[in-house]
Formats: structure tokens, C-alpha cells, sequence
């Protein structure tokens, strides 16, 4: 079941308040990024409307638009994404959905549990 990501909205802001638009979520599930450069693979680790953790880090797709895919989430196309820095382990991927991807990526966080926090999966 995912969780809310709270000690890192806490690190987000310093202070314990979270000032991005959407909440993080913690779901640590396999994934895909579909490159112009290939397909690799990747762990999501936290999910939200408007973005991603993913590891691990990919450097070389820093600022290129992507497509991620992972288990659970029903658009064989993927979420359109863009890859807005890599850390140490880690990318940051912002969103760029269209109604069909937005609308599955809000499917999937509700029936993963992540969004009211009641798994409606079986």
C-alpha cells in the first residue's frame, strides 16, 4: 500500500509544512523509462499528480521528455514526462499528462490506497 511521504515533504520545506501542489506518495514500485535513447529500467518510489522519484539516477536524460511506466498503472503508453535533475541515486521526473495518462495515474493512486489511504485493490 502506498504511503504519504512526509519526512520528505518536511525536507521540501524545512519546516514540517509541505508546500508543493500535490502530495508525494510512497509506493515503491518496479517501473520504465522510455527514452529516445532506449528503455531502462527503474524503482518508483514516490508518486504524485505532478511527478516522481524514480532510481536509479539517469544523468544523461537530465532536461529530455520521457515516458514512465510501472507496474499497477493501466496506459500502455506511460505517463509523458520530463526529467528535471538526477541526484546521487535518484531522478525527479515532472509530469506532463494528457487527460488519458492523468486520468490513470489518479486511477492508480486511488487503488493503490495512496490518495485516502484504503487500498481498494484485491
Amino acid at each position: 500500500m502506498a504511503e504519504r511521504c512526509e519526512d520528505a515533504d518536511r525536507a521540501t520545506t524545512g519546516q514540517g509544512g509541505d508546500r508543493r501542489l500535490f502530495r508525494r506518495y510512497a509506493v515503491g514500485v518496479t517501473g520504465r523509462v522510455l527514452a529516445a535513447t532506449g528503455t531502462m529500467a527503474c524503482t518508483v518510489h514516490d508518486l504524485s499528480l505532478a511527478g516522481a522519484g524514480i532510481s536509479p539516477a539517469f544523468p544523461e536524460l537530465v532536461g529530455q521528455r520521457v515516458h514512465l511506466l510501472f507496474d499497477g498503472l493501466d496506459l500502455a503508453t506511460g505517463i509523458p514526462a520530463r526529467v528535471l535533475r538526477a541526484a546521487a541515486d535518484r531522478s525527479h521526473l515532472q509530469f506532463e499528462p494528457d487527460e488519458q495518462a492523468e486520468e490513470a495515474l489518479t486511477f492508480f493512486l486511488l487503488m493503490s490506497g495512496a490518495i485516502d489511504g484504503v487500498s481498494r485493490g484485491s
